[in-house]
């Protein structure tokens, strides 16, 4: 059993798949770093790092993930077949460890890392964080005495032609067009480019304009869409939804509703309350020297309500999350928090420190025996 384990494990541990993953490791970050003058850097990151297979280029090529993979399961596999356990080789074993838990750092971070936005207005407070890389549609019912019903359709289903049916859904919304990122066009804007689809609210009067991927890392693209209802049989007619301005209403059922296209929610059970932001620019220009917000955590679960300080180099950590001061909008008076959450975010400092205490134990090691030798 133990030999036909070997047999298995023997092409897995192979020093020449090392070098080629390698190799296609270091055509992977070139190529990838090229797609970042077309594409943005995020949607680069998804489609060359954050994938298994990369397609669109002839024959599928392998990805980030794959590639990471397999180097993990070499890295193994080698210390499976070839390599034993002593002491003399501590340092080594403490550097392989440290490259294991890097590219398994790697693959939490690329799977469960979660980063998002928080936009706090003067005196608000907001529960829930949106992704800018992600927009979904809302249909909102307002009938409701004490709160709104919201039925939110993902990203996923965004696609030209699809028609969303949902019990929760009051309609039918056909996907008549979804553009990536856009700009308004205003009514009297002409052109071959320019999407008028519309027939409904703000669509009767504004078309938009499609644009390619923002490769800007300081700007994020801005989605919109032509969307159709349908109830019961009835077209109800088309809307254009874009980030650009707010929800629009529409009826359905003998009901009011609202529609709108907005960056993808993601709900806390807590509260962040601006009580003061504070904005300081080098004297004579508008240049940022200093940002900060004073907010109060208001958690109704753990009876809990607090106020913390997050500036520019002085970040909140807060139920898994860090809230970083990102910026600031509408003349100073909401502020823009940056929210990551990453559970394997220590992996990293973990296996930095494993690879220098290994190296520093080799280094250590061969230097006595130099020095053995010499003195011999």
């Amino acid at each position: 059993m133990a030999n036909a384990f070997a047999r298995i494990l023997k092409p897995l541990a192979s020093l020449r798949l090392t070098v080629a993953l390698l190799a296609m490791a270091m055509l992977l970050v070139f190529f990838g770093t090229l797609a970042q003058q077309h594409q943005g850097i995020w949607t680069v990151q998804k489609r060359y790092f954050h994938t298994l297979i990369i397609w669109g280029f002839g024959p599928p090529l392998p990805g980030g993930f794959l590639i990471g993979g397999m180097l993990l399961v070499n890295l193994l596999a080698a210390h499976a077949t070839r390599f034993k356990l002593a002491w003399n080789r501590t340092g080594i074993l403490l550097i392989h460890v440290g490259i294991i838990l890097l590219l398994v750092g790697e693959i939490i971070t690329g799977i469960f890392a979660l980063e998002t936005q928080m936009a706090v207005p003067q005196g608000k407070t907001v529960d829930y964080t949106f992704d800018v890389r992600r927009p979904e549609i809302a249909v909102v019912d307002t009938s409701g005495t004490n709160q709104d019903r919201v039925v939110t359709i993902p990203l996923a289903l965004l696609r030209d032609g699809n028609v969303v049916r949902d019990a929760n859904l009051p309609c039918e919304v056909l996907i008549e067009k979804f553009v990536a990122n856009s700009r308004i066009a205003g009514p009297m804007q002409q052109g071959p480019g320019v999407l008028r689809l519309a027939d409904r609210e703000a669509g009767t009067n504004i078309g938009i304009v499609p644009l390619p991927d923002e490769t800007d890392a300081q700007r994020v693209n801005m989605p919109a869409a032509f969307v159709s209802l349908r109830s019961g049989g009835e077209r109800l007619g088309t809307w254009l939804v874009s980030l650009e301005f707010g929800p629009q209403p529409f009826e359905a059922g003998g009901k009011q509703y609202l529609i709108s296209l907005r960056y993808r929610r993601h709900h806390v059970p807590y509260g962040i309350h601006l009580v003061k932001f504070t904005h300081k620019s080098y004297p004579g220009t508008d240049i940022p020297q200093e940002f900060s917000s004073q907010v109060e955590i208001v958690n109704p679960a753990q009876s809990e309500k607090r106020e913390a300080l997050i500036s520019m180099n002085s970040p909140l950590r807060y139920d898994g999350k860090t809230f970083y001061q990102a910026g600031f909008a509408d003349n100073d008076t909401t502020t823009i928090l940056q929210v990551v959450e990453n559970p394997g975010v220590w992996l990293p400092y973990a296996s930095c420190a494993l690879v220098g205490c290994g190296m520093l134990f080799h280094f250590l090691l061969m230097l006595g025996k130099f020095l053995a030798r010499k003195a011999s």
